[in-house]
């Protein structure tokens, strides 16, 4: 040790070198850390220069598109401005249904108010058929309503043309879909009355009365069919109507009919009715309300005044079952039997309130 001690001591100079030589290294490697720092403070400022830059794109990406859609929606608003039909078309395909019968009902006004009526109607039956793609029945049938009301307010005569644009929509709404569509039907129908339809137009008749039977309201349905000269037709209703009934109750519906019938002066259509249900009349056990039936047509065809009476007499309690039996008889005597005039339309518009 004393040897190794003295070559320490012979070469201090050596050993200082040495020494400042390990400073050197630790001081490198300590450059090398904090140049390793630098790297990756580089790193992550470049990261966040990537990032920021790609935010940016973001952002300018998102201000084109805003741009653009406002650009859009300026021009349809300026196109909405020009025509309020495109923008209630536009808003019915967004499903803004309300707003789009809102702005229907102003370019409706504003034809009405320039006499434009053809305009009118053929606008309520554009929309209405797109309110009906979508299910939207009760906004068709105010749509109609308010058409119809246009229509009666200004005297507008009753036209073919504009009676099928309307069973059109009608039709469009299916069965149990909304009871407004009886509600404008039945008002178009009182504005259908004219000389050639005392009744109301036949059309119109025809199409109530088959919506009924798909609901199966055979009473209504009858009381429309009833103007037609179908007997077929009121054959079925009555057959389906019956088995609603009472057994005992099932000739009153041939009654009914037939004095309806008889009511509006379809005598041989009566007759026509009755041999459908019962083609052997000549038989004992024809029921009672099918005798009346029969032998009050009889005296309708023949103008028999004492069998008229008679009859009204003999079975006077057939014809005091139903209230409505004796409303028909004093019809029939007034129409029939002393040839005076009577407001047909207004015995039955009870049907269409």
């Amino acid at each position: 040790m004393e040897k190794k001690y003295q070559e320490e001591e012979n070469n201090p100079k050596e050993n200082y070198e040495e020494e400042n030589n390990q400073g050197e290294n630790y001081e490198e490697e300590n450059n090398q850390g904090e140049s390793y720092e630098e790297e990756n403070n580089q790193g992550e400022s470049y990261e966040e220069e990537i990032k920021e830059n790609e935010e940016n794109d973001e952002g300018k990406n998102r201000l084109k598109n805003t741009t653009e859609k406002l650009s859009k929606e300026m021009k349809n608003g300026k196109d909405a401005k020009e025509t309020k039909e495109k923008q209630a078309s536009r808003k019915i395909k967004m499903g803004l249904y309300y707003e789009a019968h809102q702005l229907v009902k102003s370019v409706l006004i504003r034809k009405w108010n320039k006499k434009q009526i053809d305009n009118c109607v053929t606008i309520t039956n554009h929309f209405c058929l797109k309110f009906a793609k979508v299910k939207q029945y009760a906004l068709l049938c105010d749509l109609m309503y308010e058409c119809c009301v246009m229509l009666h307010d200004n005297g507008t005569p009753f036209n073919v043309d504009y009676a099928k644009k309307i069973i059109e929509i009608f039709e469009a709404c299916p069965p149990y879909s909304t009871e407004e569509k009886y509600k404008f039907m039945n008002k178009f129908i009182i504005w259908s009355t004219t000389d050639e339809y005392i009744l109301g137009y036949l059309g119109f008749h025809k199409s109530i009365g088959n919506a009924y039977l798909l609901e199966k309201k055979y009473s209504l349905a009858h009381n429309h069919f009833i103007y037609l000269d179908d007997i077929d037709i009121l054959y079925n209703i009555i057959c389906s109507w019956r088995k609603e009934a009472y057994p005992s109750e099932n000739d009153f519906f041939v009654l009914r009919t037939t004095l309806c019938l008889l009511v509006l002066g379809k005598i041989r259509q009566a007759l026509q009715l009755i041999v459908k249900f019962e083609p052997d009349l000549d038989k004992k056990d024809v029921s009672l309300p099918v005798q009346v039936a029969y032998l009050i047509t009889c005296a309708c065809a023949y103008k028999g005044v004492e069998l008229y009476e008679d009859v009204k007499y003999k079975y006077r309690l057939i014809l005091n079952y139903d209230p409505d039996f004796q409303k028909y008889v004093s019809i029939i005597d007034d129409t029939i039997f002393e040839r005076r005039n009577h407001n047909f339309f207004s015995i039955f518009q009870n049907m269409f309130a």
